[in-house]
């Protein structure tokens, strides 16, 4: 892998390029070739480029560690469906979106801006030339300039930055790493809403097929984004689409769905824990949420020896659920 232009040349010129060399090209289209359509393995044959290209520098221009997110190697779950490149370092993340386009517009896919979890500090535009062998950064924006100043295409939701709004000089993301500003990077955007298990494994169903070109855009942002945002649901949907054997055999279950079907739930072997022969003890952080807990107990067998699976579920703000689980013996 080719090295980038120091940063003493960079100190008179925003002008930042990496060569690509043609053998690290093949292989990168190479180790895209399972992703369907063709178009979407090109996209993610370009990020794979990118990761290589810019891990190495940032770990360099930061002195920090730097790892890409997620923490899937490759992050083929993201790339089969959205376009972008993350890095975490442990003071920021960065989004680098590539881009073939001669006449590239600062455009951002809306997954990294408004999906809490995939929000990031900074988001960086390369211009990649396969055939000239050249990726060059064309700007950068933070994430609240992104929201203030650029404007929302519902179109392809993408956020985009005029020419002239767009930020050049990378230096200054350094520098404040360098003098130990914390600049405000990101704006306040609204949390995804909460969706029940079957729901979301209905929307993945109904998307797995490879001839939905771009799932992204079948769905209402909120239900995909909430879809996307677990890394589960994520996985499957990939799977889904690239014909892979799922990891986790069985139906992704939702605890918090236990307090809306509890009959179903009693009836496939679980009791309340007050009818079941084990007695456990659970210590889990009191709210000041009015809602009714749960416990539930399971008796399970195995080598000869009868064990009671405890699990607790207690209502939290903002619609979360609190779990606690005890496993022991019975006697």
């Amino acid at each position: 892998m080719t090295t980038p232009l120091s940063s003493e040349i960079l100190s008179a010129s925003s002008d930042l390029w990496w060569e690509i060399d043609p053998d690290d090209w093949n292989k990168a289209l190479q180790d895209s070739s399972h992703l369907t359509p063709p178009g979407i393995a090109r996209q993610a044959a370009l990020n794979r480029i990118l990761l290589e290209l810019l891990e190495p520098w940032l770990m360099e221009e930061l002195d920090a560690a730097v790892r890409s997110w997620p923490q899937d190697n490759p992050p083929d779950s993201v790339w089969s469906v959205v376009n972008g490149t993350a890095f975490d370092t442990g003071m920021v993340r960065l989004v680098a979106i590539a881009t073939e386009s001669l006449e590239a517009e600062f455009r951002v896919p809306q997954e990294w801006v408004d999906i809490p979890t995939w929000v990031a500090d900074y988001y960086l535009l390369l211009q990649v030339d396969v055939e000239g062998g050249i990726a060059r950064l064309q700007g950068f924006s933070t994430h609240q300039r992104l929201k203030e100043l650029g404007q929302y295409d519902p179109f392809d939701r993408t956020y985009w930055l005029s020419p002239d709004r767009v930020m050049e000089d990378i230096n200054a993301l350094f520098l404040a790493k360098d003098f130990g500003l914390e600049p405000v990077t990101r704006a306040a955007i609204l949390p995804l809403p909460d969706v029940p298990s079957q729901q979301a494994t209905n929307v993945l169903e109904q998307l797995a097929s490879a001839e939905v070109y771009f799932p992204r855009l079948e769905r209402p942002f909120h239900l995909w984004g909430a879809c996307l945002s677990d890394a589960r649901w994520r996985t499957r949907l990939y799977e889904y689409r690239h014909n892979i054997a799922p990891r986790f055999a069985g139906r992704i279950a939702n605890l918090a769905d236990w307090f809306s079907d509890i009959p179903n739930v009693l009836a496939s072997g679980w009791q309340s824990i007050t009818d079941a022969p084990g007695s456990t003890a659970f210590s889990l952080r009191s709210t000041d949420i009015e809602a009714e807990a749960v416990t539930k107990e399971k008796v399970v067998r195995l080598a000869g020896v009868d064990y009671s699976l405890a699990v607790h579920l207690e209502p939290q703000a903002e619609g979360r659920t609190a779990a606690g689980v005890a496993f022991s013996v019975l006697i």
